[in-house]
């Protein structure tokens, strides 16, 4: 049943994207590209949501929650697709998060059981250098010449996350970040140190 049921809930989360593509602005394109494009017979382009700061990443919770990623490290929550005003889930990650070129925060997963396993899993540039004792950040969101972005390139690492969000789902837990993995160095901006994670099909950690 455990595992039909999450059979259930990822193929509802495929059509939700699905349709969230045909719409073409839900992740907050301006009215002008809306209004360009051209869409075939029996289409309309919609702005559902606006005012996010790069969002590169949206999942929905069982319960019809909606978490949108953005690139700088925060992730706002929506009551639903027909939520207007999102929440600030207040991850507190950005100044943890390397946010320059396809580096950010870019992999989000949300418990297949949310809200009674209240877990919310990020994977991001992590703005840190392997081994060091130094705290993040370590180059703030850009790369000083030397060493170049694309010459030596500024070393970060990547970590995968789990956060606690609180009884309103809305909010995460402050200090609740627990750090399941930390690797993938890497020196060019071109490659993020981080990957999109595929959501938990079962009860993850």
């Amino acid at each position: 049943m455990r595992r039909s049921a999450h059979s259930a809930l990822r193929q509802r989360i495929r059509a939700a994207l699905a349709v969230a593509g045909l719409l073409g602005a839900i992740l907050g394109l301006s009215a002008t590209s809306a209004e360009a494009a051209t869409l075939p017979p029996g289409f309309t382009d919609e702005t559902v949501w606006s005012g996010l700061a790069n969002p590169v990443n949206i999942e929905f919770a069982a319960d019809g929650t909606v978490f949108v990623a953005e690139k700088g490290g925060e992730i706002k929550v929506f009551d639903s697709i027909s939520d207007t005003t999102p929440s600030a889930f207040g991850t507190g990650l950005a100044p943890a998060v390397h946010d320059f070129w396809d580096r950010g925060m870019l992999g989000l997963a949300i418990d297949p059981q949310f809200p009674d396993r209240p877990y919310v899993y990020v994977l991001y540039t992590y703005d840190h250098i392997l081994g060091s004792s130094s705290p993040p950040p370590r180059w703030g969101d850009g790369c000083p010449n030397p060493p170049g972005a694309t010459d030596q390139g500024c070393v970060v690492s990547g970590r995968l996350s789990r956060l606690t969000a609180d009884t309103t789902g809305k909010r995460m837990v402050p200090g609740s970040e627990r750090v399941l993995i930390e690797d993938w160095a890497s020196s060019s901006p071109a490659t993020p140190s981080a990957a999109y994670p595929s959501a938990p099909t079962a009860p993850c950690m």
